[in-house]
């Protein structure tokens, strides 16, 4: 009679556990996107079993807004460290996009996201909506009374 193979598994903390989790799902959502991720891969990954991510992160849509949360919180600051106290349109955009540049498969990433998002159905689809709102009333704010208005549009 044949053992079953045992992996060897590498204990961390939870918190590294976790952003070891984050950080092999976002690449393969990048390379892949959510439809074409498996939990098995992303468990192969981070050398746990299934059921050993899941007790990290609950479930596969979980995972995804774990993701996607945790970049959200990066960039925001990385944001804050790179314009200070400005309050520059200018500067503010200009950090927006070098950070865009230092990670492409961010970039990636969320293009792949947000296109899949489009169906109601998707577990990032109300993600999505929300981020793009709060983007908008963001900037509105940060523009208002800093450019002109238009009237009569063509």
């Amino acid at each position: 009679m044949t053992q079953p193979i045992r992996r060897e598994r590498a204990r961390l903390p939870a918190a590294e556990r976790r952003r070891q989790i984050i950080d092999v799902t976002t690449r393969l959502i990048a390379e892949r996107g959510f439809w074409g991720l498996s939990m098995q891969d992303v468990a192969d990954g981070c050398g746990l079993t299934v059921p050993g991510l899941l007790h990290h992160v609950g479930s596969k849509d979980g995972l995804l807004l774990a993701v996607l949360e945790h970049r959200d919180a990066e960039d925001l600051r990385s944001l804050n460290e790179a314009v200070g106290d400005t309050e520059s349109p200018r500067e503010i955009c200009a950090a927006l996009v070098r950070r865009n540049s230092w990670q492409p498969e961010i970039v990636r990433l969320f293009a792949v996201l947000e296109a899949e998002s489009l169906t109601p159905d998707h577990p990032a689809h109300d993600y999505f909506a929300a981020r793009q709102q709060n983007t908008i009333d963001g900037l509105s704010r940060l523009l208002k009374g800093r450019t002109p208005t238009r009237t009569g549009w063509p």
